[in-house]
């Protein structure tokens, strides 16, 4: 059972016992389910590795609001037995306790995630025995530029795990503003094309030193609005964006950014500017006066918004190996060090330089160290990316930009050498050189064109209804009607070679049947043989009887057709998989030379029943197997033809049809109650084209269905428009699909030489960069360039997933689509 908060509402005077009533039950149940709170002073606490989700309930089976990473701070208000989890976070433990989460860097989870607590397993949270106290730090004197806040709303900052409360002066140059949702992205020049840098939260604040004007954007946090009007941005938390991003200013939309109601954090260790060089603005940029906007209210998270944190990791353009100092000395922290990230997944830092020592954090793929020197420790070998072994350890001062004293109460971690690498960077022409090891980060599974059926899934969930849903994916449309006794073709089996041993294999089910051209009926459960020539003889078919007995021998004609005498009759095609050998309709065997192809001819109402739910599972919400039954019918109509020999394949080159095996009553209810349903285009049935999980934004079609080498050969389609797929709050509609984001493993340079050298189209030998930007309006890649040792080539996205897929480890994972980058993708 499920129990939702509502929107408050007026009490009726009659409706007061009611309301009194209804708390006494759920407050049983809940004793009754074992969700019992006990009582426990508020805490601090800190997750003990990345990736820790917080869940609306306390089982590993609700909802995950947010995964977080290890820099961030939690409240905890109490303890509740829940189901049982087992984990290796960061190390192996199982129970079945659940904290109680009230606040995640000091703010409510109320206000971030709109519900009143969370809840995390206890075994991937390191907790203090100390109790939390909201801190409201004195406001620092700042210039009259900055804009100050009151301080009564201050974060509240648990001294076990964040860094020094004392908050700091913004930068006297510029305001400070705070993103008006989350995913607010800070980009390197004034456009919607330029490279993104980072994408940020409400938690987090900027500096903005001015307005330009640049491309249009438009946008829906938190509301709709569009503009050309684009804030400069110099510092984030108080950091210099040169020494976070290596620009010297990253620009956001100004409508996604407001005015700050609240003082800025300090960052552990202030690092130095960089003073890298400005990006180039559009040519009609101008600098304006640096005024702040109106500001716009915080809106309700509907369901959840990311995770936020407390300053986007740190990135070094150039990382300079640190120098190592004399054997067994410890290296001094003497500022912020180099950057590096893991070279694999769950890197260990330790607190000692050997494999003995204590680990305080297992870190993943997106988090980020600070090392400050090396130290010569206790031998070690490792297997990441590759094998390596060596006794060298770095010394770790800071992780995510927090330092390691402020997190774990130690001066220095440590990591040993080999499992920690020099982060992948686009350098200033956009080309993303390869490091020493490479993940590629995604969003999504699928084409993303037209409506993605998590996102419907999410949709539905959250109250819309399957025209609403439909009129979202496929912009521009009605919902019309066609006739219901509409005939399509479907391809079952082609190219099929049979032989005297495995012939083509035909049986009627439940009823009578018979062969066009054989004056004939048989009887149920009658099998058909269409067997190959041999010497001296044709094609033949044989029919007979369940005893075994003769019914029909004769000749087989190139084109005929298996046909239902009764409503009861199904056509099993024995030759296909068990799983989708039984169908409604006839069957048509066309035989060309040595091979068969059948095609299934049926009316398209029956076939929807052996589609629908094969494409959405008849468990989720009813309006998102609506708006699928509507799209996967003008689909079907769509692609009928008047020539050829069939419309669509069974498979998902065009949509998954199982027949028989997989229809269900509540995916036929939904078929009966929408019969005829289809997506319209003006008077013309609409091309509805569907995926799996868009990962937040839809795409263009003409920038999805291009040539192998990416250039564009199809035409606008006025509906198939990419588009937002995310909430009010910034939260993807899909976020509960299993491949909502998606990672690979981590591998060095050689390895994806070999990989990409296995095929002639991307074989640039030795490759050492890739040019990831030309992209379509969800951040799909269009094409990829791969540069190497032999030169340069170009390919489509789709092609450089293809071949990445074709020629990696085959146990390794695969890249699910085409929205993907060298690092994580907001």
């Amino acid at each position: 059972m499920e129990i939702r908060a509502t929107d408050p509402t007026p009490i009726a005077a009659g409706s007061l016992r009611s309301r009194w009533i209804t708390a006494l039950l759920v407050a049983v149940m809940l004793v009754l389910m074992g969700v019992v709170p006990i009582a426990a002073a508020s805490v601090s606490a800190a997750p003990a590795c990345s990736g820790a989700n917080l869940r609306i309930a306390a089982s590993t089976s609700a909802t995950a609001k947010v995964s977080l990473g290890v820099s961030t701070s939690l409240t905890i208000s109490g303890t509740v037995t829940g189901s049982s989890w087992g984990t290796n976070c960061p190390s192996w433990k199982s129970g079945s306790s659940w904290y109680s989460i009230t606040q995640v860097n000091g703010r409510s989870v109320s206000s971030l995630y709109g519900v009143p607590v969370l809840y995390v397993a206890t075994g991937v949270v390191n907790a203090s025995s100390t109790p939390v106290v909201a801190t409201t730090p004195a406001p620092a004197a700042v210039p009259a530029a900055t804009a100050i806040v009151p301080a009564s709303i201050s974060i509240a900052t648990p001294t076990s795990v964040l860094a020094a409360t004392t908050p700091i002066a913004v930068p006297s140059a510029g305001l400070l503003y705070v993103p008006a949702c989350s995913g607010a992205k800070l980009r390197t020049g004034t456009s919607t094309r330029t490279t993104l840098k980072a994408s940020v939260g409400p938690p987090n604040f900027l500096t903005v030193s001015g307005t330009l004007r640049g491309s249009s954007w438009s946008t829906l946090c938190p509301t709709r609005k569009s503009g050309s009007t684009w804030y400069r941005v110099t510092h984030v938390n108080g950091r210099p964006v040169a020494s976070l991003y290596g620009v010297s200013a990253v620009y956001a939309a100004s409508g996604i950014l407001a005015a700050s109601t609240s003082t800025a954090p300090v960052p552990t260790t202030p690092p130095t500017d960089t003073s890298a060089t400005d990006p180039t603005p559009d040519p009609a940029s101008t600098i304006l006066p640096a005024t702040p906007p109106t500001p716009t209210p915080t809106p309700t998270p509907t369901p959840a918004s990311p995770p936020p944190s407390a300053s986007p990791p740190p990135t070094a353009a150039t990382p300079t190996p640190p120098s190592a100092p004399s054997p067994g000395s410890v290296a001094t922290a003497d500022g912020p060090g180099t950057v590096l990230v893991p070279a694999c997944g769950a890197v260990n830092l330790r607190t000692g330089t050997t494999t003995g020592a204590s680990i305080k954090v297992k870190l993943g793929y997106n988090d980020t160290v600070n090392v400050t020197g090396t130290v010569s420790g206790q031998s070690w070998s490792a297997s990441c990316p590759t094998p390596t072994a060596g006794s060298d350890w770095y010394v770790i001062s800071q992780v995510n930009g927090q330092s390691v004293l402020t997190q774990y109460g130690v001066a220095a971690l440590y990591a040993a050498s080999g499992v920690l690498t020099q982060p992948t960077s686009a350098s200033s022409t956009g080309v993303t050189a390869l490091g020493t090891s490479t993940v590629f980060y995604g969003r999504g599974y699928g084409h993303g064109v037209g409506l993605s059926q998590y996102g419907a899934r999410g949709r539905a969930l959250a109250g819309q209804t399957a025209a609403a849903i439909l009129a979202q994916y496929y912009a521009g449309t009605t919902i019309g009607t066609i006739s219901t006794d509409t005939l399509i073709r479907v391809l079952l089996l082609d190219n099929f070679t049979p032989s005297a041993a495995a012939p083509l294999t035909i049986y009627g089910r439940g009823g009578p049947w018979t062969i066009t051209g054989v004056n004939v009926e048989f009887p149920a459960e009658a099998k058909l043989s269409v067997l190959p020539p041999t010497a001296g003889t044709g094609w033949r078919a044989i029919v007979l009887s369940t005893p075994g007995g003769v019914l029909f021998d004769g000749p087989a004609t190139g084109d005929f057709q298996v046909v239902p005498l009764a409503d009861t009759t199904t056509i099993q095609l024995f030759s296909k998989p068990a799983t989708n050998d039984l169908f409604r309709g006839s069957l048509r065997v066309l035989i060309t030379g040595a091979s068969i192809d059948v095609i299934n001819i049926l009316p398209i109402e029956s076939y929807l029943r052996g589609v629908v739910p094969a494409e959405m599972p008849t468990s989720w919400p009813v309006e998102a197997r609506i708006a699928q039954t509507i799209a996967a019918r003008a689909y079907a109509a769509f692609h009928l033809v008047s020539g050829g020999t069939f419309d669509v394949y069974d498979d998902t080159r065009s949509q998954v049809y199982v027949g028989v095996r997989r229809e269900h009553p509540d995916a036929d209810a939904v078929v009966t109650a929408t019969a005829g349903q289809v997506v319209m285009s003006g008077s013309s049935v609409a091309n509805a084209m569907f995926h799996s999980t868009a990962g937040g934004w839809t795409e263009n079609n003409e920038n999805v269905f291009v040539s192998s080498t990416g250039a564009k050969t199809a035409a606008v389609v006025s509906y198939l428009r990419g588009s937002s797929d995310r909430d009010s709050s910034g939260v993807s509609y899909d976020a509960g699909a299993p491949y909502a984001t998606w990672q690979t493993n981590a591998y060095s340079a050689a390895q994806l030489s070999a990989f990409f050298g296995s095929d002639p189209r991307t074989n640039v030998g030795s490759l050492t960069a890739l040019d990831l930007r030309n992209r379509g309006v969800s951040g799909r890649l269009i094409s990829v360039t791969l540069i190497g040792s032999a030169g340069t080539k170009t390919v489509s996205g789709s092609v450089f997933v293809a071949v990445f897929n074709a020629y990696r480890p085959s146990a390794d994972p695969i890249l699910r689509g085409t929205l993907l980058d060298v690092a994580p993708i907001p």
